[in-house]
């Protein structure tokens, strides 16, 4: 009968489970989870349709006509694109220097003839110096382009 008793007492104590681990486990992972959740996040559009059989408005102004314009920035000068076409290139000066003041007046004469114009894409070929890349920015700005973006560079 010994036995029995033992055999009884055996078992009943295998049979418990310790959860406080998997509690501690939760309790960690559920602030963590919900810290790197991502909520919808929801925007208003206002904008009206035009009535039922009511003919939509045609817009009055007309919509501007996009200019692309580019400079490029090599060893050899500054070449300037207005729409894919090489509209002037500026060799360096004696002693590989840049012609900054030729630039700014180019610029200036080409935001006046083209207002619309805001952004002016920089192609500067990959010997150029960073120097000369953020003074061909800072002339491109004070002629009153004020966006200014970045593409590949030049061979």
């Amino acid at each position: 009968m010994s036995r029995r008793r033992s055999r009884h007492r055996k078992r009943a104590h295998e049979a418990e489970v310790n959860v406080l681990p998997v509690m501690n486990l939760f309790l960690v992972l559920i602030p963590f989870l919900l810290l790197t959740a991502v909520f919808a996040q929801t925007a208003i559009f206002e904008f009206s349709l035009p009535a039922e059989g009511e003919p939509a408005e045609p817009s009055s102004e007309e919509e501007p006509e996009i200019v692309a314009f580019a400079v490029g920035i090599s060893r050899d000068g500054l070449n300037l694109v207005l729409d894919g076409v090489l509209v002037e290139q500026i060799p360096c000066r004696a002693g590989q220097a840049y012609d900054f003041s030729r630039l700014t007046t180019r610029l200036v004469q080409i935001k006046r003839d083209h207002p619309q114009i805001q952004t002016v894409v920089l192609i500067p070929a990959d010997d150029v110096l960073y120097e000369d890349i953020v003074e061909v920015m800072s002339r491109c700005n004070r002629s009153g382009f004020t966006e200014i973006a970045f593409s590949g560079g030049l061979d």
